[in-house]
């Protein structure tokens, strides 16, 4: 049974166990074994929204933006990075949120399991459909092992903190997904000062609303109170969806107007329920309301904030989560995802006070204030860094965690003002700027301080802390992961990767990358080859500011101007029919979108007969 749709971030609804952690079968193999918890190491994954590359602040000269070193926005992050494994060529699976933290949740990639878009709403960068056919329940599939699920079964603690975007069931939120701990959102994106609007958001848009696991004196619901809840709910949203319907879209009369204000639907609510019963009271119902929606959920609604900023919020919530994991024999691993600096953009007073100084290519008034608040917003996240970071060493544990720091995707320059040079392209598209983000690992004393030219992606991240906590993942039986372990490569147990493609699919546009060439497939089905690394015979030097970016020209160190990168498919044209066929057995392995971007060529997908010989 569905809640009925009041708007697309509204949530979906189905019976289901509310309470309670389910865990998804992994072979037997992949979670008996007896683990020595004494030498697990913590692990703390965090994970910045659309951070531009140029704006982490650890990467070597141009590559940083000259207003992020000048402000030192990210001085804790810089630290971090700085300690362990700097990846020159980190990648994310997609250009956008939802289908990237699949991918890095689970190891995989995520058009193995059909996902391609957001579940809702899908943040591209040309407006692409995100409907789904009737039936379809967008997000992360529930046989599909996560991060939280492999690491429960390998004896850690763990907790998801701040943003997901995996699903919108309850059945796909991350209490039920592998996390023992749980405090965030459910949504693309929302007001960073959620101040006392928190309880209020709830009676309209659950997705925008905080939301906590409940303690252990909670008692569980019997099914009657869940199937009692699941009818309350359901007529809730009914009834906001008819008031929407009341009030028909100026353009369009057959629309229902949904875009009234909260505000507005919550008094006409009121003014409706009174008609429909003279006994009507707004409070009463608002708590009968709340408490409903919290036995379908089997999450806690976090009481009401009062001047918080989110950003601030989530930091609090991974130290004090830190803080209680005193228990030594039980290693702990946090996964905190901020959703900062994604848009809407606001920063507090005191951090955007302490921003002197934005770059020159921001020239009015309006864009050197946009820009100085998206500085101010990375020295928040920072701030929060800074705050785990300082815990996890005066609990002495920090020599013993995992420290892992990357970007969901690209940051889009036009809208949340962040900086991707010298890389083209942006948070959307599949060009560097799009996919290649801040990643870095640390573990002091395990990791030293490095720098890392081979290209690596966040499908790595899984099958390599997993390793670091005793579990072997290369029974591919029982590990059905894509990523490639890391360690033996940053602990000098081998030179260097092996060589493998890395791809890309948003269905209308994909691309396939071998380390040295890119295939970029374009939405009117025309290619484009890419050499990325344009060194010749010679080695590639690492600090190249041109290295890997899809410029069409550059300025050299003589202040010349020099053509690289363009497309060069016709100079190649055995490596452009490499690259081809390798993205066409990529897609044909995969199945065919079920929700999102509708695929133009459906014939390319989960069809043997479409891969190369």
């Amino acid at each position: 049974m569905t809640i009925p749709s009041f708007k697309k971030c509204l949530l979906a609804s189905s019976l289901i166990p509310a309470l309670g952690v389910w865990h998804p079968a992994i072979a037997s193999n992949a979670g008996s074994a007896a683990y020595d918890v004494k030498a697990q190491p913590n692990v703390v994954i965090i994970v910045a929204d659309d951070l531009g590359h140029a704006d982490a602040g650890f990467y070597q000269g141009e590559w940083n933006s000259e207003d992020t070193i000048s402000n030192q926005t990210t001085k804790f992050i810089t630290k971090i990075a700085s300690n362990g494994a700097v990846f020159n060529h980190g990648y994310v699976t997609a250009p956008v949120c939802g289908p990237s933290r699949a991918g890095m949740l689970t190891g995989r990639y995520q058009q193995s399991f059909g996902f391609y878009s957001n579940p809702a709403p899908d943040d591209a960068d040309d407006n692409e459909p995100t409907d789904h056919d009737e039936g379809v329940e967008p997000g992360i599939p529930t046989d599909i092992p996560t991060l939280g699920d492999y690491f429960q079964n390998a004896g850690y603690t763990t907790a998801f903190i701040g943003k997901d975007h995996d699903g919108e069931d309850w059945k796909f939120w991350p209490h039920n997904r592998g996390f023992d701990y749980f405090f965030g959102f459910n949504n693309g994106a929302v007001a960073y000062e959620i101040g006392d609007k928190n309880q209020f958001n709830t009676f309209t848009t659950p997705h925008s609303t905080m939301w906590q696991t409940f303690d252990e004196s909670h008692q569980a619901p019997s099914d009657e109170e869940r199937a009692a809840a699941e009818i309350l709910v359901s007529k809730h949203f009914q009834l906001l969806e008819n008031l929407a319907c009341e009030a028909p879209n100026a353009d369009d009369p057959s629309v229902c107007d949904k875009e009234r204000t909260e505000k507005q639907l919550i008094t006409a609510f009121d003014k409706h329920k009174a008609e429909l019963d003279s006994g009507y009271d707004p409070e009463a119902y608002r708590a009968q309301y709340y408490a409903a929606l919290e036995t379908v959920a089997g999450l806690q609604i976090e009481p009401d904030f009062e001047n918080v900023y989110l950003t601030d919020k989530f930091g609090e919530k991974a130290v004090d989560f830190i803080s209680t994991q005193a228990n030594e024999q039980q290693p702990f691993l946090l996964y905190l995802s901020f959703n900062a600096v994604h848009t809407p953009l606001k920063a507090t007073n005191v951090d955007e006070a302490e921003i002197n100084f934005v770059g020159s290519e921001y020239v009015t008034e309006e864009e050197k204030a946009s820009r100085k608040t998206a500085l101010a917003m990375a020295k928040s996240l920072d701030n929060s860094v800074a705050k785990i970071y300082k815990k996890l060493k005066r609990k002495g544990i920090l020599e013993n965690t995992i420290i892992v720091f990357v970007s969901d995707n690209g940051g889009k320059p036009k809208s949340n003002f962040s900086s991707n040079k010298p890389l083209s392209g942006h948070k959307g598209e599949l060009y560097e700027g799009g996919t290649r983000v801040p990643f870095a690992i640390s573990w002091p004393g395990k990791i030293a301080s490095q720098v890392v030219d081979e290209p690596v992606m966040t499908i790595d991240i899984l099958p390599t802390i997993l390793n670091a906590a005793g579990v072997d993942t290369s029974d591919k039986e029982a590990y059905d992961l894509h990523g490639v372990n890391l360690l033996p490569r940053l602990t000098n147990q081998s030179a260097k990767l092996e060589e493998r493609y890395l791809f890309w699919d948003r269905v209308n546009k994909a691309a396939v990358f071998d380390g040295e060439f890119k295939l970029l497939k374009t939405r009117k089905k025309q290619f484009q080859l890419f050499r990325l690394r344009d060194c010749g015979e010679e080695a590639c030097e690492s600090d190249s500011a041109v290295n890997f970016a899809e410029f069409d020209e550059y300025i050299d160190s003589d202040g010349k101007t020099q053509k690289a990168f363009y497309d060069v498919s016709d100079t190649n044209p055995e490596k452009l029919q490499e690259l081809k066929n390798a993205l066409a057995d990529f897609q044909c392995k995969n199945p065919v979108p079920t929700w999102g971007v509708k695929a133009p060529d459906p014939s390319i997908y989960n069809n043997p007969d479409a891969c190369p010989e």
